[in-house]
């Protein structure tokens, strides 16, 4: 029928529009927890269908602050991990951070293995600095604006990086440099010759 005919023309563009509109939304993934917790168990040597008898729940390395009791009810989820993270009884995040920040501008972190906080990891030539970094970055909300700010303006980076007498004369009653004490200028006795290397500063520009 006629009228039959026009109302279905007229659904037609108007479902064509509707989905033109869509598609110029874009699209994100989103990801939800499921009302019902779902138990995990230990699988025998990875295998995914090979189950154990043994349970386990979502928790942190027992060698680190516990997450808050507070912050769930029965088990934990993403949420819980990322306030853990951020928390102030956690000062890890926030010195790992700093650490590659630092490293960003004078060639070597603070801790020389950035990529490596654990057991194995060298010990900062300067813990309490590292420490205070960490600290005064975590409680300006975590402004990287901030720390940097504070970098680059310190005595330490706007030192000279001219190689300079020690004030130590060896054996012989010689000068000793500061480059025969401390060649890699871990001990931060000068400016960094350190520069940001030609990918970085492409990628900047472009």
């Amino acid at each position: 029928q006629p009228p039959y005919r026009v109302a279905e023309e007229k659904q037609e563009s108007l479902s064509a529009r509707v989905r033109s509109i869509r598609d110029q939304v874009p699209k994100v993934m989103v990801m939800a927890d499921q009302q019902e917790w779902r138990p995990t168990f230990v699988l025998n040597r990875g295998l995914y269908n090979d189950v154990t008898d043994v349970a386990v729940d979502a928790d942190v390395p027992t060698n680190l602050p516990p997450l808050p009791q507070e912050t769930f009810a029965t088990h934990a989820n993403r949420l819980d991990l990322a306030r853990w993270l951020v928390s102030n009884d956690n000062p890890l995040p926030a010195r790992v951070f700093v650490n590659r920040i630092w490293q960003q501008f004078f060639g070597t972190g603070l801790v020389k293995t950035t990529e490596d906080f654990g057991i194995q990891s060298e010990f900062p030539e300067y813990p309490d600095l590292l420490d205070w970094l960490a600290a005064d970055f975590r409680d300006h909300d975590w402004d990287i604006k901030h720390l940097v700010r504070r970098i680059v303006t310190s005595h330490t980076y706007r030192q000279s990086s001219a190689v300079q007498d020690s004030g130590k004369t060896d054996s012989d009653g010689q000068p000793v440099s500061l480059n025969e004490i401390d060649p890699e200028n871990r001990l931060l006795a000068r400016g960094a010759r350190y520069r940001r290397p030609s990918w970085m500063l492409r990628d900047q520009a472009l």
